[in-house]
């Protein structure tokens, strides 16, 4: 501490540690989506692994959820979300297991055959 005529300075250390609150054991490869970039139908394919069911939802990138779906663990392992009513974009697929491990997922959905000027 150090006195500079009427002031005085004090130096304080805080320690931050961020949780989002939510366990994540779920790894970078146990789910797959393809293809990526794709015009709106994606594949999800979950690893054996995994065995809790999934809600899925998938959000723009204003936050905004665009889509949902329930999956039922035991009779699925891949899964189909079409995506091709929404505009081209950037969105994110987001997952909760039922012990709720998370994952996020980022998929670009372009309509290739458009933008290229063949279909008008």
């Amino acid at each position: 501490m150090r006195i500079l005529g009427d002031t005085e300075t004090k130096t304080c250390y805080i320690n931050v540690t961020l949780s989002t609150g939510i366990r994540e054991n779920i790894q970078k490869d146990d789910i797959k989506i393809y293809p990526n970039p794709s015009e709106g139908k994606y594949s999800l394919v979950i690893d054996d692994e995994i065995s809790d069911d999934l809600n899925i939802a998938v959000f723009d990138v204003l936050g905004e959820k665009v889509a949902a779906k329930a999956i039922k663990r035991l009779t699925e392992d891949k899964i189909m979300i079409d995506l091709s009513n929404l505009p081209d974009g950037v969105y994110f697929i987001q997952g909760f297991t039922t012990n709720r491990a998370a994952y996020t997922k980022k998929v670009v959905l372009l309509d290739i055959i458009q933008n290229k000027g063949l279909l008008r």
